[in-house]
């Protein structure tokens, strides 16, 4: 967990996996579970995240970022989240915080998450900017799957790409850039990977 505090030139290999309680507000992380308040600069993963606990936010690099900061940052491991409540690429769960110059080329995997995205599970009241995504997207039994974010709901996103062929089940929003946009705003991005659902759900080439 980090708090208050600033991370600089860090470089994580680990893999990092297991069970956890179903907790909104928690996180599991192949740099950091949490990061509240924190500054996270120059830092990268490259190990496996994957959590086999329902309900949790489960990032290549930060589970669960609150009000914290994270620039120059990426991740290249695997995401994967079982049942979880987040799920993305760089970070699960991203609330009243800033992403900028930041890539992930994580391959990402939910099974019925909130959000599930190449970058960000879910981003709320957040800005990403100048950020990119390269990995391919699954979820099949998910509610919002995005090429970059799953669920974008009040935040922005300006100078973004998505690259990752993305997946969804039925009854979803799925998009190549964002899955669910809600009241935010998008500018200057695109996506290029294929994208599909199933019955019942909304699909777009940028936006679900």
């Amino acid at each position: 967990s980090v708090g208050l505090a600033t991370l600089d030139h860090v470089v994580s290999n680990a893999l990092v996996g297991g069970g956890m309680q179903r907790d909104t507000t928690g996180g599991i992380g192949g740099l950091a579970g949490v990061n509240q308040g924190g500054y996270i600069t120059d830092a990268s993963s490259t190990g496996s995240t994957i959590s086999t606990g329902a309900g949790t936010n489960v990032g290549g690099l930060v589970g669960f970022n609150v009000n914290g900061v994270l620039e120059r940052t990426t991740s290249s491991g695997e995401v994967r989240g079982s049942g979880a409540g987040n799920v993305g690429g760089l970070v699960g769960y991203n609330i009243y915080s800033d992403i900028t110059q930041s890539t992930s080329t994580s391959k990402v995997t939910g099974y019925g998450a909130t959000g599930t995205g190449g970058l960000v599970g879910t981003s709320r009241n957040s800005r990403l900017k100048e950020v990119k995504a390269g990995g391919n997207v699954l979820d099949n039994l998910g509610a919002n799957v995005g090429g970059l974010v799953g669920n974008n709901t009040a935040g922005s996103i300006d100078t973004a790409e998505a690259l990752g062929t993305v997946t969804g089940g039925r009854n979803a929003r799925v998009g190549g850039l964002v899955g669910n946009n809600y009241q935010g705003a998008i500018s200057h991005s695109v996506a290029r990977g294929k994208v599909s659902g199933a019955i019942s759900s909304k699909v777009g080439g940028l936006v679900g």
